[in-house]
């Protein structure tokens, strides 16, 4: 893997600090979306997140965007750090909750199962959080950690059956409840919790509910059938900005195929593979019959990227710009753009047949330093 660091840290979203890299195209109040498709911790087999795709053949139905902010939101444990019991609760009613050291433990009262939940409150619907648990210990074998919908947790999506863990979940309500369930083989063993922490992940992320429309991972990137392979974002279009992906389109693929964009009645925002095998786009009034240009890309991996800027448009096959010309039109359509495809007033359609291993969506126009920094980044 290119990159096993979290995406979260903004010391290193894609490596050293020594080296450029396409975080460095994000400043502090730039907006967009930055996937890596080879970066195992980005990739989730569900929208629900939870668990990594870990091999060939998985489907990615969320994938996280590493651009370098936002930051977290604010912590929703109260006491996460074991300081005291306050916030704690007795999932299953028996348990003995006490604090000491900096740490939470639970006691079994019997041989019933026990555990501990905390409430978490003011979630977002369909928001993204990063759970963590650091510095569990006990003396029961078995364990479970869990989010949920009720305090007892008698069910919900599993965490992690390891002590600690780093995981996403998405909220389905407001107000959920994380923890763990052990179940004792005597009175008097115990769980202990170090710290627990759920935050909020911020940002443009890629997601697919429907199971069959799920791209598969492969080694070299995300793996699109052309008839409803997708990924939606919330990322939208505006007066300004730069669509941008490291491509290998299908033997034999026909047709004008839609790589990233949306696009509503003539505010057209997006990166296409024109049917004649070139590198084109839509942006304002003007289709791909009017914007593309450059060699036929052929069936090997390359890059393509498009800028608008309300006055010029600018279209670039592996880092070279192949066309430029005045813009005809806004771009502001008030949809979410589509990776794999385009959202054409809210339908799937031109959906892509090949691999995408990287792609960009920024609201602003990146420089043609920018642009062949990032095609020489994501070719090396």
């Amino acid at each position: 893997m290119r990159n096993r660091a979290s995406p979260f840290d903004p010391r290193s979203p894609f490596g050293s600090r020594s080296r450029w890299t396409p975080a460095a195209i994000f400043g502090p109040s730039d907006t967009g979306l930055l996937f890596a498709h080879r970066d195992l911790s980005t990739l989730f087999l569900t929208s629900a997140g939870i668990t990594n795709v870990s091999a060939p053949g998985n489907p990615a139905g969320l994938v996280l965007s590493k651009t370098p902010g936002p930051e977290p939101g604010p912590e929703r444990v109260i006491n996460g750090d074991g300081a005291a019991v306050d916030g704690w609760l007795a999932a299953r009613g028996s348990e003995v909750i006490t604090s000491a050291g900096g740490r939470i433990r639970v006691t079994a009262a019997s041989t019933a199962a026990m555990g501990v939940s905390q409430e978490i409150t003011g979630l977002v619907v369909g928001n993204f959080y990063r759970v963590t648990q650091t510095g569990f210990a006990g003396t029961v074998g078995a364990i479970s950690n869990r989010v949920g919908h009720l305090a007892t947790l008698p069910s919900g999506s599993l965490l992690s059956s390891s002590f600690d863990f780093d995981e996403v979940f998405v909220a389905t309500v407001e107000t959920m409840y994380v923890g763990c369930i052990a179940v004792p083989s005597e009175a008097g063993q115990y769980v202990e919790i170090g710290n627990i922490s759920v935050r909020e992940i911020p940002g443009y992320h890629g997601v697919q509910p429907t199971a069959g429309a799920r791209p598969t991972y492969q080694s070299t990137g995300l793996s699109f059938d052309g008839s409803d392979d997708r990924l939606e974002t919330t990322f939208k279009p505006g007066v300004a900005g730069t669509l941008a992906a490291r491509f290998k389109a299908s033997q034999g693929a026909t047709g004008t195929r839609g790589i990233i964009g949306s696009s509503g009645a003539n505010n057209r925002a997006y990166l296409t593979r024109h049917a004649n095998g070139q590198i084109s786009g839509g942006v304002g009034e003007n289709s791909p019959s009017i914007i593309f240009g450059g060699p036929d890309l052929g069936n090997g991996w390359r890059t393509g990227e498009i800028t608008w800027d309300g006055s010029t448009v600018n279209l670039y096959a592996d880092g070279v710009e192949v066309y430029s010309a005045p813009q005809s039109g806004p771009t502001s359509n008030g949809l979410g753009v589509t990776l794999g495809g385009l959202n054409i007033n809210g339908t799937p359609l031109f959906l892509f047949s090949g691999l995408i291993s990287d792609a960009l969506a920024s609201d602003r126009v990146l420089t043609p330093t920018e642009i062949l920094k990032l095609h020489n980044y994501w070719s090396a």
